[in-house]
């Protein structure tokens, strides 16, 4: 299976975060060959969740809670384009 590449119907934004609201994510994967967990959210295409210090658990717990329930998301995209906050 290919590694996502990142699909962004916007350039990220330097300084302060972008959110965006209202989402779906609807497909998740974890690759050893592009290391990370990726979602694939409705409508923009495969985001990277942004790596932290103390771990990806959080992230990637509430990005499982959204997509088994079918729960729209709001998320902040960081400078890089990766998800580094995410509302259920």
């Amino acid at each position: 299976m290919p590694v996502p590449q990142p699909v962004n119907g916007h350039a990220p934004q330097q300084g302060a975060g972008l959110w965006i609201r209202d989402r779906v994510i609807t497909h998740l994967l974890s690759s050893s060959a592009r290391p990370g967990v990726w979602a694939f959210v409705a409508g923009l295409g495969w985001k990277r969740l942004a790596a932290v210090e103390s771990g990806r658990s959080p992230l990637t717990g509430l990005a499982v809670l959204a997509k088994a329930n079918g729960l729209p998301v709001s998320f902040r995209e960081n400078a890089l384009g990766q998800i580094d906050q995410i509302l259920v």
